[in-house]
């Protein structure tokens, strides 16, 4: 795993984008298609610009229950991957963040085997609180870290981390 340690939270979300082209530019080059999946929450913001109005005018109106947009989502998943039942869409990136206590949005019931086969996982963490959950050397326990899944075996895992986050990694 790579880990791109930046002086700020900004400085670590305005390096991403230029990683998440390279690695669908690549995946373009090995098949005719390449797919990315965005966390939720703010860590998407920096990426795209046009996140508010994107979120009041498509988003916000929806008012689906998480459980409809779960459904939906797999489902959507399931088409646009060509899934069989049972089998799991692999992303050629997928872009997330670890929020508060180090939650990870595990609303999806596809979103650990998601994360397990991405190809690679690029993570954004800012501050001293995700410090702890960021160490994985002998202290690997996804259940209370989920946003350790998929950080170790990931091929090409990134962490872009601000100087607070990155404080315990050795």
């Amino acid at each position: 795993m790579q880990s791109f340690i930046c002086v700020s939270a900004q400085a670590a979300s305005e390096a991403r984008p230029g990683k998440v082209i390279e690695l669908l530019r690549r995946a373009l080059e090995r098949q005719p298609r390449a797919s990315l999946a965005v966390s939720g929450g703010a860590t998407p913001r920096v990426m795209f610009t046009e996140y508010k109005p994107a979120k009041e005018n498509f988003i916000d109106p929806a008012e689906l229950p998480a459980t409809e947009a779960t459904k939906l989502y797999e489902d959507h998943a399931r088409e646009f991957f060509q899934l069989s039942p049972g089998a799991v869409p692999q992303f050629d990136s997928i872009h997330r963040g670890m929020g508060p206590v180090a939650h990870l949005g595990a609303v999806f019931t596809l979103l650990r085997a998601m994360l397990e086969g991405a190809r690679p996982t690029l993570m954004l963490a800012a501050g001293d609180d995700k410090a702890e959950p960021l160490v994985l050397k002998d202290r690997y326990d996804s259940k209370k870290y989920p946003p350790q899944i998929g950080a170790c075996d990931s091929e090409g895992a990134m962490r872009f981390l601000d100087k607070a986050a990155a404080g315990l990694i050795g």
